[in-house]
């Protein structure tokens, strides 16, 4: 058998017999594609059923940037709440097995919205997508109101202010991997003082994702939220850091695609990001008044993991994944730029 990037198929598949009951070899390994952090396979065994194995990328690895017990933890305690999260079933820290710490959760079956062309061909009536809009927000409602410490998830709480650790975060991972343009450097330091400056310094603490967006999310052919995916940025922090990187993704027909794309949530029957954004205070009950901010922090947050994978992708730790990295350095000015945009626009 022929071993993917990131899986050694024959001590795997010894593991997988040795520990997972339900499934029986030989198995069938694939690389889901859609991630360009944490990779996701899709195992399926003979008899046809399916789990999927998570593990960090090949190579580069920021510190804590992929840590797989963290989102084992994360959807562990997740599962025993009315959140949607796949079932979780085994951790394993022996890097023996494949080379990396992993974890097997559920496979749940249904469709992920990644385009354009994926809402026209799979959600063509309007009144579902509405629904979909709809149950997205209540999805991060639920999720922002998890009482963490009741899950046992309390070990992800930090006593010091979460945008500020947000901020040194993701400026020490910039650092690490920024490029050689000059001015794009600049701006995101720059931008790194201003959010600093003009925090909030919200004193609210729950469970977030970190990367809530349409794509991360398994629905029905109705619009039900079957799973939200891909919690290697949750913690414990601000509910409206969440919000707002959501909206950065959601785009409106006055806001264009942070990726360069047109967003799916533009269509006919999506509702706009005001529409979510008032749905989201009116269910949750939070004040919103400072959402621009937290848009701003979205965009420069996003511009500094993307610097990190077009670092990695470019010195060729792809997994198999085909796309390129062509106007990637660009799109990280641009999503600072759009930062820089939104706080000019608050003053």
């Amino acid at each position: 058998m022929e071993n993917l990037i990131g899986i050694e198929v024959e001590s795997l598949s010894k593991w997988l017999d040795d520990n997972i009951s339900t499934l029986e070899g030989p198995y069938k390994f694939e690389l889901i594609n859609g991630g360009r952090s944490n990779l996701s396979y899709l195992i399926t065994d003979a008899n046809l059923n399916k789990v999927v194995l998570r593990r960090p990328p090949v190579s580069h690895v920021l510190s804590t940037a992929h840590d797989m017990l963290r989102e084992f933890k994360m959807i562990s305690a997740l599962s025993k709440t009315k959140v949607e999260v796949p079932v979780p079933y085994s951790f394993v820290d022996d890097e023996s097995v494949i080379g990396a710490p992993f974890y097997i959760m559920s496979f749940e079956e249904g469709l992920i919205l990644r385009s354009v062309l994926d809402v026209e061909k799979n959600v063509p009536n309007l009144e579902v997508r509405k629904q979909l809009s709809e149950n997205l927000v209540n999805s991060l409602v639920n999720l922002h109101q998890v009482d963490y410490k009741k899950v046992n998830l309390s070990e992800f709480e930090r006593p010091d202010n979460y945008v500020d650790r947000l901020l040194e975060r993701w400026i020490v991972q910039f650092e690490k991997t920024k490029g050689e343009t000059e001015n794009i450097n600049l701006l995101i330091t720059q931008l790194y003082s201003q959010l600093k400056k003009l925090n909030p310094n919200s004193n609210e603490n729950t469970v977030i994702h970190g990367d809530f967006r349409l794509d991360n999310v398994v629905i029905t052919q109705t619009g039900e939220v079957k799973a939200i995916l891909d919690w290697e940025l949750s913690t414990i922090g601000d509910p409206l850091s969440d919000l707002g990187l959501s909206l950065v993704y959601w785009g409106s027909s006055e806001m264009d695609s942070p990726l360069n794309l047109p967003s799916p949530t533009t269509l006919d029957g999506f509702l706009n990001a005001e529409e979510i954004l008032e749905l989201y205070s009116l269910r949750s009950g939070r004040s919103t008044d400072n959402i621009n901010y937290y848009i701003a922090l979205g965009y420069w947050k996003l511009a500094c993991i993307l610097q990190g994978v077009y670092k990695r992708y470019s010195s060729g730790a792809r997994a198999g994944d085909s796309s390129g990295v062509d106007g990637f350095e660009q799109l990280v000015g641009n999503l600072a730029q759009s930062a820089k945009n939104i706080l000019e626009s608050n003053r």
